[in-house]
């Protein structure tokens, strides 16, 4: 032991130890080197604490193995596979990763002022008075809402799933291409027009709407569907390009009858401008 102690107290190494102390977190440097033997005495004196330096440290029982509680609370980091690659594929709207996390940090706007956002594969349009609006990065699984718009205009050039009207007074809108249907309600004097193809429109709680069919589009004309609503009426295209266009009314009268043990229901035919309107 003796000439292990020489030859340390010989050589010419500097050792830096690094510990944390158990009283306050301190760090203690211990250096040894040629030039005296009061470094190794403080080696000796730490050596010579012997269980006193665990004494601060916790005992791991068999029961903390077994259940884990020993193992450093820090949560695991995702692996680069689970992360979503930038431009991945899109979702059910028609978005991609980036688009989504974009969307869920936008804040919401203030529902009572005027206001256009995207949310969840929806366009809100909110509280437009006297304007017209494009919808221009529509995208085919998307829908669009407009609530509370007044005397304004709306276009939709592009393809998409559904519209939805609610609340609106004197709006105007155009569509080209609707995979859904169109849904008016809580509305007064809406004005559609269909340039291709819609399959349904449905009026509820709604007076005074008009459905405008292109050429193309009376080829196949919607479904309506109407429920607690007045005066709705389709206008088709003449038959030659001088014609005038015809407009059919919406019966809002029946008559019920009880035959064989069946409701039977029968529209009464309406007289508008002196001329009866085919039903």
């Amino acid at each position: 032991m003796a000439s292990l102690v020489q030859r340390l107290e010989a050589a010419t190494v500097q050792i830096e130890s690094y510990a944390a102390s158990l009283h306050g977190g301190e760090k203690k440097k211990i250096v040894i080197s040629s030039s005296g033997s009061s470094g190794m005495a403080e080696v000796h004196a730490e050596l010579n604490k012997g269980e006193a330096i665990t004494k601060g440290l916790r005992h791991v029982t068999p029961e903390l193995k077994e259940s884990g509680a020993a193992a450093p609370a820090a949560a695991a980091a995702p692996s680069a596979s689970a992360a979503p690659a930038a431009g991945g594929p899109a979702s059910e709207s028609g978005e991609s990763a980036e688009d989504d996390a974009a969307e869920q940090k936008a804040p919401v706007p203030d529902p009572s002022g005027e206001s256009i956002y995207h949310r969840k594969g929806t366009w809100f349009c909110q509280n437009y008075v006297k304007k017209q609006h494009t919808f221009a990065d529509i995208k085919q699984k998307q829908n669009v809402y407009i609530l509370g718009a007044k005397e304004s205009t709306f276009s939709i050039p592009d393809k998409l799933k559904a519209v939805q009207i609610d609340g609106a007074n004197n709006v105007a809108l155009n569509v080209v291409n609707v995979v859904s249907r169109i849904e008016i309600f809580n509305s007064k004097k809406v004005k559609i027009y269909i340039d291709e193809s819609c399959p349904g429109v449905s009026v509820d709680k709604s007076h005074g709407v008009e459905i405008h069919l292109s050429a193309k589009a009376a080829e196949n004309p919607p479904d309506i569907t109407a429920t607690t609503a007045t005066e709705i009426n389709i206008i088709l295209p003449g038959k030659g390009p001088k014609d005038p266009n015809v407009y059919l009314t919406i019966p809002e009268q029946f008559v019920h009858k009880v035959k064989g043990g069946k409701i039977v229901s029968e529209a009464l035919q309406k007289k508008q401008e002196g001329k009866d309107c085919e039903m």
